[in-house]
């Protein structure tokens, strides 16, 4: 029962997501973001530019776009308790089927996303290295939406905490860590900074695109070999961070799930 439980809650969360205008909103803006880049100067540049203009949707419009959606469809479970009760789901089965729907519908929209740009001359390596970032902070900020819708009974609270959850997510560790460069003797200490980055997704995922998609050119030589091994693996230090966050928060949703 629980797998039938599970798809049919993929099937219904799938088609929602595709269909709602926050399902259609993340490769719009996407697409906006890669016409941008065609505009800034030919196709000759967006092997440089578009990654760059890319970046900042997913740090800022994609994961906005995801807590907001899953947070609406978690609440919408509030309103359909007395049918919850009656169906013999586990509350396991039903935040995995709503949590499979809505990351697959964003799947498709990242790879909408990097579509144009693979087309206009970005490298197939680049595009879905790009479009994979972004599926990890999608699936983390999914998991908190689900977390604030299930948690939070009434509607406007929940998108408010939703908002508060991106705000702190995607300001806060970046704000510590400037914080802390300004200090000489954390910036003599390059293992506490680099940590407070690594430890935080989006700081992660921004590192990710720059060392991987871009290849920034940086010297690593006097850091920590912790460090070193970061930066030459940003892509398999932010899947682990990604699975990490997204299973401890999925964690919490289902057991405010149970409750509802």
């Amino acid at each position: 029962m629980s797998l039938r439980t599970h798809s049919a809650f993929f099937r219904r969360e799938l088609r929602t997501s595709i269909t709602s205008s926050l399902g259609v909103a993340a490769p719009l803006i996407g697409l906006a973001a890669v016409f941008a880049a065609a505009f800034s100067g030919g196709s000759s540049n967006v092997q440089s530019s578009a990654p760059l203009l890319l970046l900042q949707v997913l740090l800022y419009a994609a994961p906005l776009v995801a807590i907001l959606a899953a947070t609406g469809a978690a609440h919408a479970e509030h309103a359909e308790k007395l049918l919850m009760a009656s169906l013999p789901t586990r509350a396991a089965g039903r935040i995995l089927g709503k949590f499979s729907g809505l990351i697959v519908s964003f799947l498709l929209a990242l790879l909408l996303m990097v579509l144009p740009p693979a087309i206009m001359g970005l490298s197939m390596s680049a595009s879905l290295s790009i479009a994979g970032y972004g599926l990890g902070a999608v699936a983390i900020f999914l998991a908190v939406g689900l977390l604030c819708g299930y948690a939070i009974n009434d509607g406007v609270r929940a998108h408010l905490a939703a908002l508060a959850a991106w705000l702190l997510l995607g300001l806060a560790p970046s704000l510590m860590a400037w914080m802390l460069l300004s200090s000489a003797t954390v910036r003599g200490a390059p293992l506490a900074w680099s940590l407070t980055m690594m430890l935080s997704p989006l700081d992660a995922l921004r590192v990710g695109v720059l060392f991987s998609v871009q290849a920034i050119p940086f010297e690593t030589n006097d850091l920590p070999g912790f460090i070193q091994w970061w930066l030459a693996h940003p892509g398999l230090w932010f899947g682990f961070l990604a699975t990490a966050v997204t299973g401890v928060v999925l964690t919490l949703a289902s057991r405010a799930t149970a409750r509802i």
